[in-house]
């Protein structure tokens, strides 16, 4: 079971005489957004998988196919080990490539800017939906 697997830690919680949900947190995390001038992403069909993917570019970046701003931040989230939250407020699916530097996580302090695509990331006060563990 995953972190994210709601029913499960609903299921452990409850044995333990907890309960689990979400609630709107204010938190320090890295913010995806876009930069100003809009972004330069290309959106493609909706996939018709369930999951999207990516693969390695002759470049040696990282092509993501079909990916939204959600799995996307989701993806940066789990890579870097630090909470990303997708601000960007694009619905959709895009194909975008990366390279590595910019799948690092920036300073604090730091404006990191995601290649070509116009989309930044930064660390920032935030307010955003966390899921909580509480006793009863």
């Amino acid at each position: 079971c995953g972190y994210d697997d709601k029913q499960a830690l609903e299921i452990v919680a409850r044995q333990l005489g907890m309960t689990v949900g979400k609630e709107e947190r204010q938190i320090f995390a890295m913010v995806l957004s876009v930069g100003q001038g809009g972004h330069r992403l290309k959106e493609v069909k909706k996939r018709e998988t369930p999951e999207w993917q990516w693969t390695y570019t002759d470049r040696g970046n990282r092509a993501y196919h079909g990916v939204t701003m959600d799995e996307l931040a989701q993806f940066l989230e789990d890579l870097v080990g630090q909470p990303v939250v997708n601000k960007t407020g694009l619905a959709g699916s895009y194909w975008l490539e990366l390279s590595d530097d910019a799948e690092r996580a920036p300073q604090p302090g730091e404006t990191k800017l995601l290649d070509k695509t116009a989309l930044q990331i930064r660390w920032e006060h935030t307010k955003t939906e966390v899921l909580v563990v509480k006793d009863k």
